[in-house]
């Protein structure tokens, strides 16, 4: 009588391989979806990511000072009003820290956007500033101004005369001694810290400035380009299409 060998169990089906299909789905198509995103906004996936998780941190940030003891708040720097009073928000495209005297202290001179005119915020005595319009009011030039009547982002050169019908005259009729005084600035809208470029340090602070309006802490009037009181979409659109941008001089 012959004895039958035991069938051998037919070869079982691992469940890995099923589980790592349904895992590479379920985290290829968010990410997929993501970087499609960050694509159409001209952002960086770090940005982006930055971006979605603003909400979640400022609400940890909330929850987090709620619990904490409010300790005595410590001012380094002293805050200080200079230049016209204005009751308004100024828009200032451009700020140049020179000693445009050069009695050894350091002036300040402004494009002024709603003026339209250059204006300079002389430091005499030390710690005592004083504004003057050192330039007519700015026709808006085509090519030289946009359909805001802010200068066109360019580098441009200012030059302070100090003799003739141009010489430049504080208020007391105290004119500039020496020659005249060249200098070069710019207007690159979205260089909010004037590095000559559009970089990671601006977005973050248009990022801030996103969806707020005039009166309110975080908005910033040199990221409203159009000028209509808010920081919206249109304007995240000039500043998309500007970033990485650099000028050199």
């Amino acid at each position: 009588m012959k004895r039958e060998r035991p069938k051998s169990p037919g070869k079982r089906h691992s469940s890995v391989l099923p589980g790592l299909r349904i895992a590479a789905v379920m985290l290829g198509v968010p990410l997929l979806v993501l970087l499609y995103q960050a694509h159409y906004s001209g952002l960086s996936i770090g940005q982006l990511f930055e971006h979605l998780f603003k909400g979640a941190r400022a609400e940890d940030k909330e929850q987090g000072s709620a619990k904490t003891g409010q300790g005595r708040k410590v001012d380094f720097l002293t805050p200080m009003a200079i230049g016209f009073p204005s009751t308004d928000s100024p828009r200032i495209s451009s700020l140049e820290i020179i000693d445009l005297d050069k009695d050894g202290l350091p002036d300040i001179l402004v494009a002024d956007m709603l003026a339209n005119r250059i204006g300079w915020i002389r430091q005499f005595p030390a710690g005592v500033y004083t504004e003057t319009w050192i330039s007519p009011v700015l026709p808006n030039v085509a090519g030289l101004t946009d359909a805001t009547g802010s200068l066109t982002d360019g580098i441009y050169t200012l030059t302070a005369h100090t003799t003739g019908t141009a010489a430049i005259v504080d208020t007391a009729a105290n004119t500039l001694a020496g020659g005249d005084v060249v200098t070069t600035t710019h207007r690159l809208f979205g260089d909010i810290n004037g590095s000559k470029n559009i970089n990671n340090t601006d977005y973050l602070q248009f990022r801030n400035a996103f969806g707020s309006s005039t009166g309110q802490p975080t908005y910033i009037s040199a990221f409203d380009f159009d000028n209509n009181g808010s920081v919206n979409n249109n304007d995240y659109i000039q500043f998309r299409n500007r970033f990485g941008k650099v000028f050199s001089y």
